[in-house]
């Protein structure tokens, strides 16, 4: 049985909106299911997992808001296609600052 690919994220950005934070990201053709994302505070900390998000169709770009957010505090967030439980390979390491 031929092993899936999972989509690789090619961009990955953010935008502060309103006191909330926007990450955006673009990824390549493999199956997925949806993305899930990853959060921390401090560069060497590990990240937790705090969303998820479903795709319905292929349209190649995602966006999900992080409404935790506090001014003056520096965010790492990393996102991940999944598929039947598996995850593929995570995004390069985006560092915000609100």
């Amino acid at each position: 049985m031929p092993k899936e690919k999972l989509p690789k994220i090619t961009e990955f950005s953010s935008q502060i909106i309103e006191g909330k934070i926007k990450l955006t990201w673009r990824y390549s053709d493999g199956k997925a299911e949806g993305f899930k994302i990853f959060k921390g505070n401090c560069k060497g900390c590990p990240l937790l997992e705090i969303g998820e998000i479903r795709i319905r169709e292929k349209k190649g770009v995602v966006s999900w808001i992080d409404r935790d957010i506090h001014p003056g505090n520096i965010y790492f967030y990393q996102v991940v296609g999944f598929y039947k439980g598996k995850l593929g390979q995570r995004s390069k390491m985006l560092e915000v600052r609100p």
